[in-house]
């Protein structure tokens, strides 16, 4: 007699075990495997990562740029003290005046700048460097031994290096040279030694407060244009502030030796302790010359070629940024 009970039992196994096989293999089948998708990404996880990038990279990016003005303005101080050591030294050779070629007094305050690179003979009478060259005046520095040509460009600046090369591109000395070849080579801009007034000299009598030299000034045109006063905001003084750091601001050599980093070019002769509301640097107080008149220093003043200092402490520096000799 056949176990029924036995046969059923052992039927049930059989099916309970060939269901929990296709079961298993239905899992394997379904299961993903990691090995084969582990180089892919999801959008998503692309999007995160890209926006993780931007993130950084806006956070970065003025970081570093800060840093590296930071450090040009550094190396602008630098140029600056240089310069005015170089300057004293001149001075302390040719009875305290600060250099200065050639000057015409029936030009009266009108200069220029750039004339002449290749002249061995600034203060020649046929010399091809102009009267009232500013630039040339400079130059007399390189011409001493006393400066090098980096010196006179700020880091900060599209400029370079004179490269001390003559017509015909030779190598040449200071000496043999009148001039800085073109405005790229100085990016720094000087108080006019050339005006009509007698008693205007570039010395070391000079006041305190009086600018000798500092970053280059922007064109005549922003200078003369609806200028803002010394009591404007931030955003329009930095349009008449040096192109050398982006609006920000200029380095400026005083007649004390002091080199400042002034936010405004109101920061000359007549400010007060606590407000930058002196003398605009990048201007002559007037057109022409203030005679037996009491300045007012915080004028926006006016800038031009034809124009120079128009009273003996007036800073007028010059070239601006871009110059070109006409």
């Amino acid at each position: 007699m056949i176990d029924t009970r036995r046969s059923k039992s052992s039927m049930t196994g059989s099916r309970a075990g060939a269901c929990a096989t296709t079961t298993a293999r239905m899992r394997e089948t379904n299961r993903i495997d990691p090995a084969r998708h582990r180089g892919a990404f999801t959008i998503i996880e692309l999007v995160a990562a890209l926006l993780i990038v931007v993130l950084l990279a806006a956070t970065f990016v003025p970081y570093a740029m800060s840093l590296r003005e930071k450090s040009s303005r550094v190396h602008c101080t630098s140029n600056l003290k240089n310069i005015w050591n170089a300057m004293t030294a001149y001075g302390q050779a040719n009875g305290y005046f600060y250099p200065r070629t050639r000057f015409g007094p029936a030009l009266g305050n009108s200069w220029t700048a750039f004339t002449g690179p290749d002249e061995r003979n600034p203060f020649a009478p046929d010399s091809t460097v102009q009267m009232n060259d500013v630039s040339a005046s400079l130059w007399l520095l390189m011409r001493e031994g006393l400066a090098q040509p980096d010196w006179f460009v700020c880091p900060s600046s599209a400029g370079e290096a004179d490269r001390m090369l003559d017509a015909t591109g030779a190598s040449a000395v200071a000496k043999q040279r009148g001039n800085f070849r073109g405005n790229r080579n100085l990016t720094y801009a000087f108080a006019s030694p050339f005006s009509a007034i007698e008693e205007y000299r570039l010395s070391d009598t000079l006041p305190a407060r009086f600018a000798l030299l500092g970053d280059q000034g922007q064109s005549f045109e922003k200078l003369n244009n609806d200028p803002p006063s010394f009591t404007a905001s931030a955003t329009r003084l930095s349009q008449i502030n040096s192109v050398n750091h982006h609006g920000a601001g200029q380095n400026v050599l005083y007649a004390d030796g002091s080199i400042v980093f002034e936010t405004s070019p109101y920061c000359g002769v007549g400010r007060t302790k606590t407000l930058l509301d002196g003398d605009n640097i990048y201007t002559a107080l007037a057109a022409t010359v203030l005679i037996n008149q009491q300045p007012k220093h915080n004028e926006p003043g006016v800038a031009g070629t034809t124009i120079g200092p128009a009273y003996r402490y007036d800073s007028y520096l010059i070239p601006p940024a871009g110059y070109k000799s006409e």
